[in-house]
């Protein structure tokens, strides 16, 4: 069975949370040294190291392609859960904090490397920074389709999600889901300003805070 472009759509946002917390790490330790990154990568290192396109190309042709990018959704997700995890329980609100601001940057990193033309240029309406959110931000499977857009204007959308697939991820890595949607929000929030610094993201409601649902905003400042 060949790659289909749907696996490769689901596989580049896969790497992209592979790619999240590489960066986390390497920035937790460039900030508070070598003793919370070595917790980092101890608790890393039970789980196995993100895969490859190649891992792609051989299970697609063994034909196991979907539990196989199931599987690595679950990988990707409780590994960062765990690097946060660490770094919470050594470093406490000073290291929440600092990751934080990490996730609101690479978040905005992510964004400018969608961006056509140099920085500060072409600035996405919010319809365009929600396209571009769905090719980046991992929701779990396409099939899943958990995300909803409840209302879409030229200023202003938003958007449901009625169950969170993350949450057995971040059980199993043993990190808090408030901790790891607060998180998120942050990356949201990085996303859209790399996109258009006047887009700002809000969190209405949130399944970890006993929610029905998830409710995200994407608004274009007045």
């Amino acid at each position: 069975m060949p790659v289909m472009p749907i696996h490769r759509w689901l596989f580049s946002k896969i790497k992209m949370v592979a790619g999240r917390e590489e960066f986390l790490v390497h920035e937790m330790t460039s900030r508070f040294g070598a003793d919370p990154g070595k917790l980092a990568e101890e608790a890393l290192s039970k789980y196995a190291p993100p895969a490859g396109d190649l891992q792609l190309e051989k299970e697609a042709q063994e034909m196991s392609i979907h539990n196989w990018l199931y599987s690595q959704i679950a990988a990707a997700e409780t590994r960062e859960g765990a690097a946060v995890k660490a770094f919470e329980e050594k470093l406490g609100d000073a290291g929440i904090q600092a990751m934080r601001e990490i996730y609101r940057n690479h978040g905005r990193n992510a964004a400018e490397a969608l961006r056509e033309g140099p920085a500060g240029s072409n600035p996405a309406g919010v319809q365009e920074a929600f396209g571009l959110l769905q090719n980046c931000f991992l929701d779990g499977m396409p099939c899943d389709q958990v995300v909803e857009v409840a209302e879409a204007s030229g200023n202003r959308i938003e958007w449901h999600h009625a169950d969170c697939l993350h949450l057995e991820h971040w059980k199993e890595a043993g990190v808090s889901g408030k901790t790891m949607c607060s998180l998120l929000g942050e990356w949201l929030q990085g996303f859209a300003a790399g996109l258009n610094p006047g887009i700002v993201h809000q969190r209405k409601a949130a399944i970890v805070n006993g929610s029905q649902a998830c409710i995200d905003v994407y608004e274009q400042a007045s």
